[in-house]
């Protein structure tokens, strides 16, 4: 990396103080409830959906089939970490395979 002249430039996005939420997709919202309430110890408070667009919306903004469907949407809290925010979708192109660790798109959570 080559070298900064001025150090004394504010570094990252000004006023940000840490993650807001983490967002996964999930194949069952209601098993996904159960885990993030009842094991993890998360409070579940918010609920949205379903959101489609007849038109390119969802895949203009969030890079899905132009006829996916979020059909839920819920948001846990968990002590004082990050939220979580987890979709259940349905769409015409879904793949089911959830990505290894190695793939592009891989993840895994961690407390």
């Amino acid at each position: 990396m080559p070298p900064i002249e001025n150090r004394s430039l504010p570094k990252g996005l000004p006023g940000l103080r840490g993650a807001e939420h983490v967002g996964f997709t999930v194949p069952d919202i209601e098993e996904a409830t159960s885990f993030f309430v009842d094991v993890i110890g998360c409070e579940y408070f918010f609920e949205l959906g379903p959101f489609a667009a007849s038109d390119d919306w969802m895949q203009t903004h969030l890079n899905v089939h132009p006829r996916a469907v979020a059909r839920k949407l819920r948001f846990f809290r968990c002590q004082n970490g990050p939220n979580f925010e987890i979709f259940e979708y349905q769409a015409p192109d879904q793949n089911m395979t959830p990505p290894k660790n190695s793939d592009v798109g891989g993840h895994h959570l961690a407390f």
